[in-house]
């Protein structure tokens, strides 16, 4: 492959990611009125929801980054996607609030995993 090809490519994965995440974050915010009458959470769980996300995102800046050091960018990039996509899953099929939060919790974990890098 051409290295300015593989250069644009990566350049669209990584444009393509970070519109997803934003939508995500966006997404969860709109939609807590009905999250909140779902499970029938109280406003303190319903802030759980947004916040359980933006903790580990500020705890594993530097050891995400640090582990991209030295496992390489793309293998950490790519596993933090994955542990993002499994934790979206489910938190679709979250059957609880507690659930919901703990996956909200693994989302941030694969999101820091994929912008630390």
């Amino acid at each position: 492959m051409d290295f300015g090809v593989s250069k644009r490519v990566t350049l669209i994965i990584v444009s393509i990611t970070v519109a997803v995440i934003a939508f995500m974050m966006s997404a969860v915010a709109i939609a807590l009125p009905t999250i909140g009458k779902e499970f029938a959470m109280e406003a303190v769980l319903l802030g759980w929801v947004v916040t359980a996300m933006t903790f580990p995102q500020a705890a594993l800046l530097l050891p995400a980054g640090r582990l991209a050091d030295i496992y390489g960018r793309k293998r950490i990039f790519l596993y933090g996607m994955g542990i993002l996509i499994v934790a979206s899953f489910l938190c679709a099929i979250a059957n609880s609030a507690v659930s919901l939060i703990a996956c909200r919790l693994f989302q941030g974990i694969g999101r820091r995993m994929a912008f630390g890098t």
